[in-house]
């Protein structure tokens, strides 16, 4: 029983519905509502990840964009370290944008993997209730600088893909170049920024870029020398 459900087109005419509920009347499976709903209006539905404001949980269901991402990843612990320091995440914000996210923490190991997944996960976190990119990098860059006496800080490194129209933007902070690969041409993104979490008016590097259906974005952590791309 929903406590409220709005529904409504997009700019390209694409269904969405968003449905609340009491916390304490969650679903046990958002799989089952996408369902029902894509049978009964008989149309292909996807969903995002609820969201929990303490009270209630949002859950936004809709209709498929044209445009997908296929995404790999790959990585290797630094010598003598037991696991990597890099936090990737791929999500959808439920309104036809897709996001991949790469973070690498400061130094190696558990230390390391810590940070980077705090970044990652309030970063994802925000972006899925609603809060624009460039004010969840300043939170984050605010509760990185004073969450203790200690340095912690980790790159972001953001791939933004518009899944109506192909639309790309890339959002760095202190992270690697990235290639893409656009109609047989490769550009070498990179971005003079500092990593989350170092100063306190970090200015994060932002820039749209044509994409296309068959293009492709490789995106690194560290370990790559300039001589390599």
């Amino acid at each position: 029983p929903a406590s409220n459900v709005i529904a409504y087109y997009n700019s390209k005419n694409r269904l969405h519905v968003e449905l609340y509920f009491l916390y304490a009347e969650i679903p046990e499976s958002c799989t089952r509502i996408c369902d029902l709903i894509a049978d009964e209006l008989r149309m292909k539905m996807d969903y995002s990840e609820p969201v929990n404001s303490g009270r209630e949980v949002r859950i936004r269901v809709y209709e498929r964009p044209e445009y997908s991402i296929e995404a790999y990843g790959a990585s290797v612990c630094a010598e003598s370290s037991p696991e990597t320091g890099d936090t990737t995440s791929i999500f959808s914000d439920g309104t036809g944008i897709s996001y991949v996210v790469l973070s690498d923490g400061m130094g190696s190991g558990r230390g390391a993997a810590l940070e980077s997944r705090m970044v990652v996960s309030m970063f994802r976190r925000l972006i899925s209730s609603g809060v624009n990119y460039n004010s969840a990098i300043k939170l984050i860059n605010s509760i990185m600088l004073n969450k203790s006496a200690d340095e912690a800080f980790a790159t972001l490194d953001v791939v933004r893909v518009d899944l109506d129209t192909c639309g790309l933007t890339v959002i760095k902070s202190g992270a690697s170049a990235t290639l893409i690969r656009h109609r047989g041409q490769v550009m070498k993104i990179s971005s003079p920024t500092f990593p989350i979490g170092i100063i306190g008016e970090a200015e994060s590097f932002c820039r749209g870029y044509e994409f296309e259906e068959g293009d492709i974005i490789i995106m690194f952590s560290d370990g790559i020398c300039e001589n390599e791309y």
